[in-house]
């Protein structure tokens, strides 16, 4: 089971508590890696590196990160009066703790941050996407089709592209998993349209299909290559 990788790995009184915390969720991530289990591997760690480099730089996002006790209210600016749970010198040592912690760690994040990214391109290299049939003007909705080998099964999403989205969405495309169907030799892309047009008459839209020529696990690279490679399709 993976470990999230965060900066609550790094905020612990005792460091070899913190230590074996830190290389257990590392281990984790690793195994996913060799698994071909991309996300969310890839993005935890470019996020934490970014995150510790920071904080490496600037003290005073360390001391925020620490526990605070609410004292009471400065009524003038609306804002909560807080002062450090720990003493001074606690407070110093604690800081000192993270710093070290994270300098420790960052040569094997970065480590994972340049596998996870490999990984990420080989992933691109070996998984397509192509549109199948009539290229369509609006290609904001319709259907993706993924072959999913390990199942030998067709699998089916409808697609929507959303006219609304924020920096919190990873891609500006919604999916839903609408159908499967076995896998056969006897499917073609004409049998495809007929049984979706068949089987969801109010849908029209586009036919995308992603291939590999890999076997990569579904949920944690599959999938996500081909929303990404899907949103920059059909949003530009």
């Amino acid at each position: 089971m993976l470990v999230r990788l965060s900066l609550e790995l790094f905020l612990s009184e005792d460091r070899e508590t913190a230590q074996y915390r830190i290389q257990s969720a590392f281990r984790t991530h690793w195994q996913a890696l060799r698994e071909h289990r991309l996300f969310p591997t890839w993005q935890q760690a470019q996020t934490l590196h970014t995150t510790l480099q920071q904080l490496l730089q600037e003290r005073q996002a360390i001391e925020e990160a620490l526990p605070h006790t609410v004292v009471g209210i400065d009524w003038k600016s609306l804002r909560l009066e807080r002062r450090p749970a720990y003493s001074s010198a606690a407070r110093e040592g604690f800081l000192q703790q993270v710093f070290a912690l994270a300098e420790w760690a960052l040569p094997e994040l970065e480590k994972l941050c340049r596998e996870s990214h490999a990984l990420y391109d080989f992933a691109t290299e070996h998984i397509a996407l192509h549109e199948v049939g009539l290229c369509l003007p609006h290609r904001s909705q319709g259907f993706l089709l993924i072959p999913y080998r390990a199942q030998q099964q067709l699998l089916i999403w409808h697609y929507q592209l959303q006219t609304l989205f924020d920096a919190s969405q990873r891609h500006p495309v919604q999916l839903q998993a609408v159908a499967s169907l076995p896998l056969s030799p006897i499917w073609t892309p004409q049998l495809w349209q007929s049984f979706l047009r068949e089987r969801f008459p109010h849908i029209r839209g586009a036919l995308y299909l992603c291939d590999s020529d890999e076997d990569f696990p579904l949920r944690e690279t599959l999938l996500p290559i081909a929303e990404e490679q899907l949103a920059l399709r059909v949003g530009m």
